[in-house]
């Protein structure tokens, strides 16, 4: 039995300096967002990674012309595991805030919770296992098909294209949200700095415009 216990003991010992030795990387994007031609904002997100876990801290304001309009600011957080090649948060955080309002919206083991200016709404089941920035800076992938969310509105997303060349990955997808919204989205993939990562995403007939890679810093 004592031998049993000490190759048990053994092993958990391996697993723990296995686990430690896993590299620590962290990736920060810069971004400059721009809509209808015009200066719109700035997001900057930070990618940590260790192992299968993950997470992401983003910060965005609006600038220029919708800064005045708006005072737009906005930031998340998401936390969760790369599991069978996909990432599946288990914590994700989105707050905006306006000159009218702020919404707070949580996701946490699939159960949504929602306030609208400091008065919480009724928890609801998450709209899709896959939240939408762990798509794009987590997986990076050009998948054909797959649904996602951000936070109450889900979204199912199909590939309508994909050109891969030397240096770039070009990927083009329908989307249709849970409004009944449609609209295109285009991704483009470069390794930048020894990262790959998104350079630019554009949201053509939506809302939210284009965003432009500015710069990457990485750290480890």
């Amino acid at each position: 039995m004592k031998r049993w216990i000490r190759l048990l003991a053994g092993l958990l010992l391996i697993a723990a300096v296995s686990s430690s030795l896993q590299a620590r990387e962290v990736t920060q994007l810069d971004y400059l967002a721009d809509a209808r031609g015009l200066s719109a904002g700035t997001v900057q997100v930070r990618v940590i990674r260790e192992g299968e876990r993950y997470e992401i801290h983003g910060e965005a304001e609006a600038t220029g012309v919708f800064e005045l309009l708006s005072a737009w600011r906005s930031w998340f957080r998401v936390s969760g595991r790369t599991t069978s090649g996909l990432p599946v948060a288990h914590f994700y955080e989105h707050f905006e805030s306006n000159r009218s309002r702020t919404k707070t919206v949580k996701v946490i083991d699939g159960v949504t919770e929602y306030a609208r200016n400091g008065e919480a709404r009724a928890a609801t089941q998450a709209t899709a296992l896959i939240d939408v920035f762990s798509l794009i800076f987590v997986h990076g992938q050009c998948d054909e098909a797959f649904r996602a969310h951000s936070g109450r509105m889900g979204y199912d997303i199909v590939r309508t294209s994909r050109k891969v060349t030397e240096s770039r990955e070009t990927c083009v997808y329908s989307v249709l949200d849970d409004e009944d919204v449609r609209f295109n989205a285009i991704i483009l993939i470069e390794n930048v700095s020894g990262v790959r990562a998104p350079v630019e995403l554009d949201f053509s007939g939506y809302q939210l415009g284009r965003f432009r890679l500015q710069d990457v810093m990485t750290e480890e």
